[in-house]
């Protein structure tokens, strides 16, 4: 709701249907080349409940010290005078002189209402107490909130001036809801804008305690990890050990809560097979050999013979000159025997066999297996 619907403007007389029963916040009368003045001083503002009603309307007589004249203006503004909302009156000439008047409160009727005065043809201006949760706010906390405050309204103190700030001068009101774009302290520690952002100076809890169950949020078995090595016991409560030297890891559903993947106890070294790229580079050294065969060779060859006129004994033989019969055989020597000696000389070059037993000492050698890490204090929730 835009606040200028609480100001109405009318020529000869004013209608409003949506009123609270209180005094107006505003009157302002001014006389135009169509105006009729009428034939005294005096200026009546009448307020009925019907249109033409003149029974049970209201009457407010003002003794003016000479009548109104062109371009005129008679005035009604409220001020707070001895901890009461009353109007304070005027007459602003067009020559420029101020003529102050008695005041009256310009009580209205709940709901509708028709405000003309003896001044035909006239221009009414008025801001009168709109029947919505706003106006009856601003009235009961703002208004007699302002005590022994001398001072006259205008209409900026009704728009709530300095009390929000506006987007295009629109400000929403709901019951027991406000609605607007933004909301800005006097003093500027305090902003609310339309897009939910909260800005203020600073935070004041009158809460003595808090009342989130930690129980819920790390119950027992709980693993708490931070860079700041404080037992969580004093932040949470509960009985906490602290773990070190471990690496953490994420179990599957197969898997026991503080066992690792091998199903070892939490802590123990796994194995880990190096390839070639990670064994360091080293020789393998083979000494002198020597060696020798045995003597045993003795052995003797079988030479056939015949005689004259004998069968032959073997496809190759010598002859015998001498008496006729059949062939024999003849051996040989025994002679044979014989060693043969063997000698190697050492080289460092080469590689052994798969099946040598051998052993190695790598001095000066890691081989490093943990993966990069970020370095936390780890807590687990024992009781």
């Amino acid at each position: 709701m835009n606040l200028d619907e609480l100001k109405i403007t009318g020529n000869n007389k004013i209608h409003l249907t949506d009123s609270l029963e209180t005094s107006l916040l505003s009157f302002k009368l001014t006389l135009t080349e169509s105006t009729i003045i009428p034939d005294n001083n005096k200026l009546i503002i009448y307020v009925s409940k019907e249109e033409n009603e003149t029974n049970n309307r209201k009457t407010y007589e003002f003794n003016l010290k000479e009548k109104l004249g062109l371009n005129d203006e008679f005035i009604l503004e409220p001020v707070i005078k001895n901890n009461k909302i009353e109007l304070k009156g005027e007459v602003k000439r067009n020559s420029g002189n101020i003529e102050e008047i008695e005041y009256q409160n310009i009580d209205l009727f709940e709901g509708e209402n028709y405000i003309y005065t003896n001044y035909e043809n006239a221009t009414i201006d008025v801001i009168y107490p709109k029947n919505i949760e706003l106006v009856k706010y601003y009235l009961n906390n703002v208004l007699y909130s302002l005590n022994n405050k001398n001072k006259i309204l205008s209409l900026d103190d009704i728009y709530f001036k300095d009390a929000f700030t506006k987007t295009d001068d629109l400000i929403d009101a709901n019951l027991n809801n406000l609605n607007i774009n933004c909301l800005t302290s006097n003093n500027n520690k305090f902003h609310l804008d339309s897009e939910g952002n909260l800005t203020v100076n600073s935070l004041t809890t009158s809460i003595s305690s808090s009342n989130t169950n930690f129980d819920e949020i790390y119950p027992i078995g709980s693993i708490y990890m931070s860079v700041n090595n404080t037992n969580p016991s004093t932040l949470f409560g509960g009985t906490w050990e602290q773990i070190t030297g471990y690496y953490l890891y994420a179990g599957n559903t197969n898997e026991t809560g503080g066992s690792n993947i091998t199903g070892a106890a939490s802590g123990e070294t796994g194995a880990t097979a190096l390839t070639v790229n990670q064994i360091p580079s080293h020789t393998h050294y083979i000494p002198s050999l020597s060696g020798s065969t045995t003597s045993n060779g003795d052995h003797i060859h079988n030479i056939g013979a015949d005689f004259d006129g004998g069968a032959a004994s073997a496809r190759y033989t010598v002859h015998s000159k001498g008496p006729t019969g059949a062939g024999y055989l003849k051996p040989t020597s025994q002679a044979g025997a014989h060693t043969h000696s063997i000698t190697t000389n050492a080289n460092n070059t080469g590689a052994s066999g798969n099946n040598a037993s051998h052993t190695h000492s790598l001095n000066n050698h890691t081989h490093t297996i943990n993966p990069p890490f970020y370095s936390l204090f780890v807590f687990k929730r024992i009781a």
